[in-house]
């Protein structure tokens, strides 16, 4: 029940204006389904809006599409993070961001590469390498962290912590340490509980909690969070994941399969 996650969506985005209507929060929420529609197949394990990662990766030949909506007191946030691993134990990921206030608007693109040192055995342990960057507005940001993660009973329990280095963005000093601690229960097949906590040398920490359903067992996930800091208001995160079939597992075009079967007899 592991993967990678995007160590991307941390506590630099921060603003002190007003929530926007409901009804453009709704429309955020349908923004980020459709982009994600249509793309079912294959397992892979993610972190999706959770932001502790795990030291694993999306399957060799096959990808993850991560996405959610976060709803906060000051600011809404979408993100969507497809991820592939084109090359054995090296998984890469690019995506896009999209950030609201009641003044403004702001964007930004983040890209990661990752990479297993150790990977995970059932009752066992793992270590991976990430490495990755983000613009935002005309900030800059990279970082590097080390996922470790612990299988317990059978895969019913998971803790994993996160270990890492941080450069630029939007707060002072410009270098930080970063650290992430989750734990995870699979309370059936289909739903797993999360609690995390998260954050860096210049920040307070930060708090999530939420659960994961199979919406479609090993192709579609829906994350439900909720976070807070130790200061005032907290935030709700929505989540959709969705998780294509491996490349070589994919049907063949008719005219291909027609033309194999010829030389075949050929």
């Amino acid at each position: 029940m592991l993967r990678p996650s995007t160590g991307i969506a941390v506590s630099w985005l921060s603003s002190p204006f007003p929530c926007r209507p409901l009804h453009r929060r709704l429309g955020f929420l349908s923004t980020a389904i459709a982009l994600s529609a249509g793309l079912l197949g294959q397992p892979a394990r993610a972190s999706g809006a959770f932001v502790t990662d795990e030291a694993s990766l999306v399957d060799y030949h096959a990808g993850q599409l991560e996405s959610w909506v976060k709803l906060g007191p000051g600011s809404d946030e979408f993100w969507i993070l497809p991820a592939l691993q084109p090359v054995r134990n090296l998984e890469l990921t690019l995506g896009a961001m999209t950030r609201q206030t009641a003044a403004m608007g702001t964007h930004g693109i983040a890209f990661q590469a990752k990479s297993l040192l150790m990977p995970v055995t059932p009752g066992g342990c793992g270590v991976g390498l990430a490495l990755g960057g983000a613009t935002v507005s005309g900030q800059n940001t990279l970082y590097a962290y080390l996922p470790f993660s612990v299988s317990l009973m059978g895969d019913r329990l998971a803790l994993h912590q996160n270990l890492g280095w941080v450069h630029g963005g939007q707060t002072a000093p410009a270098d930080a340490m970063t650290w992430a601690l989750a734990g995870q229960v699979r309370l059936s097949d289909r739903v797993e509980w999360r609690a995390e906590a998260y954050g860096d040398t210049r920040s307070q920490p930060s708090y999530q909690t939420g659960l994961r359903w199979w919406l479609w067992p090993e192709r579609l996930q829906l994350d439900g969070i909720f976070g807070l800091t130790s200061g005032p208001g907290g935030w709700c995160v929505i989540g959709l994941n969705i998780y294509p079939p491996a490349w070589a597992a994919m049907p063949a075009a008719p005219g291909l399969v027609l033309h194999a079967a010829r030389a075949r007899r050929g």
